[in-house]
């Protein structure tokens, strides 16, 4: 997981004298170690390992799922009630007698 120890202590002490590029070459040598250092960490603080994290993340996208899927239904229920409403205003509609007040006597 860590690079070469006596690579890194010549680097260290190059870096206690104040060599700014030892500096670097430690942090590109040992980035991605400590990254997984400190991701492995911060899981821990959580209490979860990492195949229940990924559980937990699985689960999260299951819902997004079903929600995506309960919107996907209702808006194809809209669109059927949306055609439903064009064809019967695309009907002729019946012909209607304007009833005038002469009519409302008999």
């Amino acid at each position: 997981m860590w690079p070469d120890q006596q690579q890194t202590r010549n680097l260290l002490d190059r870096a206690k004298t104040g060599d700014s590029a030892a500096v670097d070459d430690l942090l590109d040598r040992h980035r991605e170690a400590l990254r997984r250092a400190i991701a492995l960490r911060s899981s821990a603080r959580a209490g979860l390992t990492t195949g229940e994290m990924e559980a937990e993340r699985i689960a999260e996208l299951e819902q997004r799922v079903a929600d995506l899927e309960a919107g996907q239904a209702h808006v194809a229920d809209l669109a059927e009630r949306l055609d439903f409403a064009e064809r019967l205003l695309a009907q002729s509609p019946p012909a209607l007698k304007v009833m005038g007040p002469q009519d409302d006597q008999r």
